[in-house]
């Protein structure tokens, strides 16, 4: 009888620990599903994967962006709002050019087609009015000359000072930190390590990070 009371102890230890074991391993799984890291040269799968996804904006903070990602947020732009955080260096002004000077491109090229379709219909006047395709001809170029002047949807802030270190990119429904710069070498070769998060609440709190870092830049 001895024997088993004194096991009973032992026993109530031994279940306690399963238990706790077991709820650690329930709070690994939700932890996982809220949020996942990565460690690799392989992070454009994630980072590409957010920026090209569904949503209506994105929020960037990144010291250095290369002309790649520059590139392929003008495309997502003409989606979705991009406001983009970066610091200043020399390593980022091909990429500065790309986002800052693109809209200027377009209203050049949209003034060019406009003073061309002027000098069309004064000399051809007569004929064009008198065939009535003049209004279908300035429609269509209408329609290019609103298509070209288009402005994207990206704003940029660059920062002086302080330099901005921070890598932080959210999406509608997910948001990555970690160390990965938003250039080629940063996301394709470089061994980075990021965390994938997908908990509205933290999401919401990263949120409010961009913004009050926004707001404190001219």
């Amino acid at each position: 009888m001895y024997g088993i009371t004194d096991s009973f102890p032992n026993l109530s230890i031994q279940i306690f620990s399963m238990l706790k074991m077991q709820k650690i391993k329930i709070g690994t799984r939700m932890t996982v599903h809220l949020s996942e890291g990565y460690e690799g040269t392989d992070t454009h799968r994630y980072i590409d994967r957010l920026l090209s996804g569904r949503g209506n904006s994105l929020l960037i903070i990144t010291p250095f962006i290369g002309p790649f990602y520059a590139r392929m947020l003008l495309k997502e732009s003409k989606r979705k709002d991009v406001y983009i955080i970066i610091s200043h260096s020399d390593i980022n002004s091909k990429a500065e050019r790309l986002l800052t000077h693109r809209h200027v491109g377009g209203y050049v090229k949209a003034l060019a087609y406009l003073a061309v379709l002027a000098a069309i219909l004064y000399y051809f006047r007569i004929t064009v009015f008198a065939i009535g395709t003049s209004a279908v001809f300035a429609a269509v170029l209408a329609m290019m000359l609103v298509s070209l002047g288009k402005r994207s949807r990206v704003w940029l802030k660059v920062a002086s000072a302080p330099f901005i270190h921070e890598k932080l990119y959210i999406a509608d429904a997910e948001a990555i930190t970690g160390s990965a710069n938003l250039t080629f070498g940063g996301t394709h070769k470089n061994l980075e390590q990021i965390e994938v998060i997908h908990d509205q609440n933290e999401i919401g709190r990263l949120r409010e990070h961009f913004w009050s870092i926004w707001n404190g830049l001219p």
